[in-house]
């Protein structure tokens, strides 16, 4: 099964119920990454990051709904609608409503890195397709593609209720060692989260 890398000071989760908030991105859940695509992401940008991560495995019968290329995304988009302020300005955009998508069955939702890559910046393929009459009367739609998921800086799952989905299989390690480091986190200590020995 997938290990996923959680990049934090210590071993803990967002307890905050998943919440939509920027253009097709949830906030909240429990974020994580595959290797050390945080790390050099947050390290290139000069963005504040933690040196030490946790890792863990989604459990067995999770459901994910992976972004691997367009068309995945624009099927999010018309089932799972939600319009928003983009930056708090008229007129709203169409925009992914994954609470939606988390009560329809989903655990989480991943991208992948062909789907960051070719998407993060917007659709640029799809746009050249567009008239002039339909970028001014389908601006909502249009727009949300033109983002794309621009708002996602890497290749990365978002798990919608970590309490529930998720299971811990190792201690904080450091990223330059890959080593345990001696302190387990409070919440694995008290119970907050199931965590397998390696």
């Amino acid at each position: 099964m997938q290990i996923y890398r959680t990049y934090a000071k210590e071993v803990v989760y967002d307890f905050r119920q998943i919440e939509d908030s920027f253009v097709n991105k949830p906030r909240g859940g429990l974020w994580g990454c595959r290797s050390d695509e945080w790390w050099n992401w947050a390290n290139s940008e000069e963005y504040p990051c933690a040196d030490t991560y946790f890792e863990w495995q989604l459990k067995e019968g999770a459901k994910v709904y992976t972004i691997k290329n367009e068309n995945d995304f624009i099927y999010l988009l018309k089932n799972f609608p939600r319009e928003v302020r983009y930056a708090g300005l008229e007129p709203t955009v169409d925009s992914i409503d994954f609470i939606k998508l988390w009560k329809s069955g989903y655990d989480a939702v991943e991208l992948t890195e062909e789907a960051n890559n070719a998407m993060h910046t917007g659709f640029q393929t799809t746009a050249k397709n567009f008239t002039t009459a339909q970028l001014i009367s389908d601006k909502k739609y249009v727009t949300a593609m033109l983002m794309g998921i621009n708002s996602w800086d890497i290749p990365s799952i978002c798990v919608f209720n970590p309490r529930e989905t998720v299971c811990i299989i190792s201690r904080l390690k450091s990223h330059f060692t890959h080593k345990e480091v001696e302190k387990l986190s409070e919440a694995v200590m008290s119970g907050g989260m199931p965590y397998v020995s390696d």
